[in-house]
């Protein structure tokens, strides 16, 4: 009974076969992540509003900040956002009274250092939502 192996004719087809799918693949896999980031960036942001929106009813003020340890903070209405596995930054700041705006920061992928953000008046804006990649 012969032993049959594959040639290097059949191997150099299937690597060119893999080498062609995973080409039209990669740019949907790209573009899904930049979107799973530019989606949870997003939820953060409405989560600081709401944050804001609960310490302003109970402080008269908005907070900015998650870590005063010298003012009552949003530590006491939401986590951080800015956990080591985010893939952006999230900041907030209180401008003249009654005004509040936080910003998430892309930090790498596609959509590298475009931002978003929002305020008071839950109003969004910034580059990163027009992102080519993003696209919310």
């Amino acid at each position: 009974m012969p032993r049959r192996a594959f040639t290097l004719m059949e191997l150099l087809f299937v690597v060119i076969i893999v080498g062609i799918l995973v080409t039209i693949a990669l740019p949907g896999f790209t573009r899904t992540t930049e979107r799973a980031q530019q989606r949870q960036a997003w939820d953060m942001l409405q989560t600081i509003y709401a944050s804001e929106q609960v310490f302003f009813s109970v402080n008269n003020k908005y907070s900015g900040t998650w870590s005063d340890p010298l003012n009552p903070d949003l530590g006491d209405y939401m986590d951080n956002p800015n956990t080591p596995a985010t893939a952006y930054t999230v900041t907030a700041t209180v401008g003249p009274p009654p005004t509040f705006t936080a910003t998430a920061t892309r930090n790498g992928g596609q959509c590298n250092t475009l931002s978003m953000t929002i305020n008071q008046a839950r109003a969004m804006g910034g580059p990163w939502l027009t992102c080519p990649m993003g696209g919310l």
